[in-house]
């Protein structure tokens, strides 16, 4: 059975492109806090699925154009290497999510 975590987080651009989303615990703002998608714990068993609802609402207000946050999905602890080198490292993945707001 594998255990994760999944949450809504704030995403950033990175360097040469791309996106990446902030770590769990850190505090939503901006389209982030347009999502009504509470922080979980999720157990999967293997080769089994599970869907996750959420809300998106656009403030009326909301400037023209692209908004994007994201919805991550990582296991709970780390999973940790051996060897003379030995990290640890917790998998995750993260989802955009984007919503557009018409011109008016």
């Amino acid at each position: 059975m594998a255990k994760a975590e999944t949450y809504a987080a704030n995403v950033y651009s990175i360097v040469n492109g791309g996106f990446a989303a902030r770590l769990a615990g850190q505090a939503e703002t901006g389209v982030t806090t347009w999502l009504d998608y509470p922080e979980q714990a999720i157990s999967l068993a293997p080769g089994h699925t599970q869907r996750l609802s959420f809300t998106i609402t656009v403030p009326a207000n909301a400037s023209p154009g692209e908004h994007v946050t994201t919805l991550v999905v990582q296991e709970q602890g780390q999973t940790k290497a051996s060897g003379a080198v030995a990290l640890s490292q917790v998998n995750r993945q993260a989802l955009p999510s984007s919503s557009t707001s018409p011109v008016l």
